[in-house]
């Protein structure tokens, strides 16, 4: 056949046809006709230029983008803890542009989490979504669990204790209310993206999940209960798109079947679980495709915003080489004997007897001035913090561990700047030297035996303060009265009675030092999951094992 005779057959073909190509199962391309070649010019004419050919149209897939703030304004996460986190340049999926990016560190709200839903048909009686979602839905209309031929999402994780997102797929509740889960909708079925199969998703690097079978295949769990806790539980019994699609799924050792396919998609949703404690978790990515050949690609965009957390990990080995310890003084060792996090490391100090060497870890801030900047290692620290002064810290936190029964625990100081005046400074290299000894905490509840966590918020070992004012011994220094806690400092000047009150507000951190005393003796005691919180919302939290 010539390819003109085949030309004008197929614009034939196209002419007869009643429905829109892109209706038909199985088409994926629009047609492309070709065009005659333009005409050659007469010598001594000048050509026509030659307008650019426009693309033509992919009527099956539709491209469609949010950013938290319009979204959050039509459609906004549940108030009780929810969130969109936040647009971040920092690796985007791609390489440019931004995706959405949430974090969770120890001390935020317990029910903190991301969620994203996306809706797609509302049952009788129910509002439909607001008009941003217009373009996704009238594209994708109503579909089934059955008519689904994959959904493909994209995840990365900057901290490796970080849980992944879990996709939820929501469907319409049934007009015979027995057979839902919920008022508001009929089944919920749950798929963990850390549980998918053949899992390949490292830490750092964008990875790919999918109902199809493969690496990092994406299986769904149904509790058939609106309560997690209480429903079914999945124990390695899930299922994939594809087993529902082929008709009930009965869970062994269940005797209820139960048939997804006709029941109508009314949410896809993203989601942490508010109970998880540690997040550093982004998302961007988001392809549904319907086995009509329609697919709908979701776009994770916005302005970029500086991450409120930054997660850092000490390397031993480049802190011995660029800080290392004074003389008399040591970091510890690793030691995954027992670690603070499961299958990883923490510092460890053990002494067996008599007074000499001690742990102490100086966490540098701000250098006093006409003193030598801190060393390079610390760059990204200070980078995200830079200056900060005692006002602006909300909270510290700290975890250890007391290896032995008779082992002391951890004390923790406060150094600030010094001003180089010698009736506001109590020694040459700083300001005040604030004592927190953790065994002079409120409320301790710390055996032996088990990490402890203590935070200068209140309640359960709440860490307090003391200033014994001296440069040297602190026997020769004011002796404590009742310890002082960083609500009294944050509050207005403090005064010991019998002393004049001082004011630490504006006082500039230098150092906040993990350390025991080099008086101590018989000292097994392991330190991890440090927590600096400020006012204005950062969050420094450092891992102390490689």
């Amino acid at each position: 056949m010539t390819d003109a005779l085949r030309a004008a057959l197929r614009l034939a073909l196209i002419g007869a046809l009643s429905t829109p190509l892109y209706a038909c199962p199985g088409y994926i391309d629009d047609p492309y006709i070709p065009q005659p070649n333009p005409q050659e010019p007469d010598d001594g004419e000048e050509p026509e230029e030659e307008e650019p050919e426009e693309e033509p149209e992919d009527e099956l897939t539709v491209a469609t983008s949010f950013d938290p703030d319009s979204l959050a304004a039509a459609f906004p996460p549940d108030p009780n803890g929810s969130t969109f986190g936040f647009p971040s340049d920092a690796a985007p999926f791609g390489g440019e542009g931004t995706s959405w990016r949430f974090q969770k560190a120890p001390g935020d709200a317990t029910n903190l989490k991301f969620e994203l839903y996306l809706p797609f048909t509302f049952e009788e009686g129910v509002d439909a979504p607001p008009a941003i979602f217009d373009a996704l839905r009238e594209h994708l209309g109503a579909f089934t669990v059955g008519e689904l031929a994959s959904i493909q999402v994209h995840t990365r994780r900057d901290l490796e204790t970080s849980p992944d997102l879990t996709m939820v797929l929501f469907t319409t509740p049934s007009a015979e209310a027995e057979q839902n889960t919920a008022s508001w909708y009929q089944s919920r079925l749950h798929a963990e993206l850390g549980g998918a199969r053949e899992l390949n998703a490292p830490v750092g690097t964008w990875n790919a999940f999918s109902t199809d079978a493969g690496e990092n295949q994406l299986v769904f769990w149904d509790y058939r209960h609106s309560n997690v806790n209480l429903g079914i539980q999945p124990q390695d019994r899930q299922f994939t798109l594809a087993e529902a699609q082929e008709g009930p799924v009965t869970p062994e050792g269940e005797e209820e079947a139960r048939d997804y396919r006709d029941q109508t998609v009314k949410f896809l949703t993203f989601m942490t679980y508010s109970g998880t404690q540690e997040h550093d978790v982004s998302i961007d990515g988001i392809t549904i495709t319907l086995k009509d050949g329609r697919t709908a690609t979701i776009d994770l965009e916005g302005t970029a915003e500086e991450a409120p957390v930054l997660n850092s990990t000490l390397s031993l080995t480049e802190l011995e080489d660029a800080y290392p310890p004074s003389e008399g003084s040591s970091f510890g060792v690793l030691d995954t004997e027992f670690p603070f996090r499961e299958g990883g490391a923490s510092l460890r100090f053990q002494k067996e007897a008599g007074p000499g060497e001690k742990f102490e870890l100086h966490l540098p801030f701000t250098a006093g001035a006409n003193e030598e900047p801190f060393p390079a290692f610390w760059d990204a620290l200070y980078g995200f913090i830079g200056p900060i002064t005692v006002g602006d810290i909300a909270s510290i936190q700290v975890s250890s561990r007391r290896n032995i029964e008779s082992s002391p625990d951890l004390a923790l100081f406060v150094y600030t700047t010094p001003t180089h005046d010698t009736e506001l400074d109590d020694a040459s290299w700083y300001q005040s030297r604030l004592h927190m000894p953790l065994s002079e905490a409120a409320n301790v509840n710390a055996p032996a035996g088990k990490w402890n966590t203590w935070s200068t918020d209140a309640g359960t070992n709440q860490i307090r303060f003391w200033d014994y004012r001296t440069a040297g011994n602190p026997a020769n220094g004011i002796q404590p009265g009742e310890y002082f806690t960083l609500e009294d400092m944050l509050a207005g000047p403090v005064a010991p009675a019998g002393h004049e009150g001082r004011d630490y507000r504006d006082q500039t951190v230098k150092f906040i030092t993990l350390s025991t005393f080099s008086t101590n003796s018989e000292v097994d005691i392991s330190v991890d999951g440090f927590v600096l919180r400020l006012n204005d919302g950062r969050v420094v939290q450092i891992n102390f094992g490689e």
